[in-house]
């Protein structure tokens, strides 16, 4: 694992494996952990939302960039009276295309992730994440 993006799930340094195989036989399920390929980029994500789920997001322009938030649906009437009398930015619904999954690291402001780049092909999925040593901090190889 490289980053905070992770944490506390995973930390920096920690290792774990990668189940190349997994959804051979499994489906994408909210709450995985996989690793993907996006871009030029490989990193660890959870899986937030799959195909068909709908989103809430809270989109705020901040200087030079977008911040965006997700927003528990149960939130969403209450923000929207807000948004009536204050510019606190803007509600939108994302609905989660075909084919793809919307991911999230645990730590969410360290994270680069589908807030940023957008859901993501399922094609891109790598495989499924285990902790070699669950519960535990970085787990030391010995030979």
């Amino acid at each position: 694992v490289q980053g905070r993006s992770m944490t506390p799930t995973y930390r920096p340094g920690q290792l774990f494996l990668l189940d190349r195989h997994y959804y051979r036989d499994h489906p994408i399920r909210r709450g995985d952990v996989v690793v993907v390929r996006c871009d030029d980029h490989t990193m660890i994500k959870r899986v937030f939302g799959i195909a068909g789920d709908s989103i809430w997001l809270l989109v705020q322009p901040d200087g030079n960039k977008i911040e965006r938030y997700i927003i528990d649906p149960a939130m969403v009437p209450r923000l929207q009276r807000a948004s009536s009398r204050w510019d606190i930015g803007h509600l939108t619904r994302l609905k989660i295309p075909p084919g793809t999954i919307y991911l999230l690291g645990d730590c969410t402001e360290a994270s680069i992730d589908s807030r940023s780049f957008g859901a993501v092909p399922i094609s891109d999925i790598l495989g499924a994440v285990s902790p070699l040593r669950p519960g535990t901090g970085p787990v030391a190889v010995r030979g």
